[in-house]
């Protein structure tokens, strides 16, 4: 698997990150109540994107954290490259298409074939890829909360006023989440209920794993350096997330609300700090 990846991705790391690394894959192949993966193809011969595809959707709530956990190693420990340039393309005009095919034909009429065909490639590159639709989607929901982790990453090396970044925050955070791609995938979600059940905890798993947090990390950054008081990050954090988002999410996905405009967005950052200020500003 090692040699794989090398051979994959052309990237070179010390020999005790190979080390480790390796363990992560033989724990993961060895362990067939984490990783229920059925497939014909060998875990050997599997590139990491179908690896992990797999991981993702195989393992439910459980597999999600081992994910996390997974592509914590890989990714940020390692600085692994998981794609080339042209790979980049190809990922993204296949995310594009799978988007417009689910607009157009909703969750369960949306297939891989109709996806392959909407971003001129094959079938097969889907399948080796992906595997099957549910992790195909399933990568879709982690790169959707993926947008945010370099803004929030800035506000927390700023070391500015806590309330002030949480309002610069506040915008950006409901771009994302009421977004026309969030709200595809979690109508996706919804259809996925009676089905697989997996879009959903990874939606769910998303949030929590990748945006909370971070959102903690700059909130206990406000604690420490006395811009907050009175709470824990983690409570602090909630309250900022249920005031700023509120039912908005579901508005949006049951068509009751139309996407959010930059000055609606504002108001509601700015309504959230007002009552964070209020509540535990130092």
């Amino acid at each position: 698997m090692i040699n794989r990846i090398m051979d994959d991705y052309k990237r070179s790391v010390p020999v005790n990150d190979l080390d480790a690394l390796r363990k992560v894959f033989e724990n993961a192949k060895k362990n067939p109540a984490i990783i229920p993966i059925k497939t014909n193809v060998p875990m050997a011969n599997a590139s990491p994107t179908y690896f992990i595809a797999q991981l993702l959707y195989r393992t439910k709530l459980y597999g999600l954290r081992y994910f996390v956990h997974f592509y914590t190693i890989l990714v940020k420990q390692l600085g692994f490259v998981m794609e080339t340039e042209s790979q980049k393309e190809r990922r993204l005009r296949i995310e594009d298409a799978a988007y417009a095919v689910l607009q157009d034909k909703g969750y369960k009429g949306t297939s891989m074939l109709a996806i392959a065909k909407k971003a001129g490639c094959s079938n097969e590159t889907l399948y080796r890829w992906y595997g099957n639709k549910q992790a195909l989607f399933a990568s879709l929901v982690v790169a959707n909360a993926e947008i945010l982790k370099p803004q929030i990453e800035q506000l927390i090396h700023a070391d500015g006023d806590t309330i002030e970044e949480l309002r610069l925050l506040g915008p950006r955070l409901l771009d994302v989440v009421t977004s026309r791609k969030a709200v595809a995938l979690n109508r996706a979600a919804a259809g996925d209920v009676y089905h697989t059940k997996t879009l959903g905890a990874a939606i769910a798993e998303g949030g929590k794993n990748t945006i909370a947090p971070l959102v903690g990390q700059l909130i206990q950054n406000g604690l420490d350096r006395g811009f907050l008081q009175g709470g824990t990050a983690q409570q602090i954090g909630q309250i900022y997330i249920a005031l700023l988002i509120g039912d908005v999410q579901i508005q949006r996905a049951i068509g009751v609300i139309p996407e959010l405009t930059p000055q609606e967005r504002n108001n509601r950052a700015d309504r959230a700090c007002a009552v964070i200020q209020k509540l535990y500003g130092a």
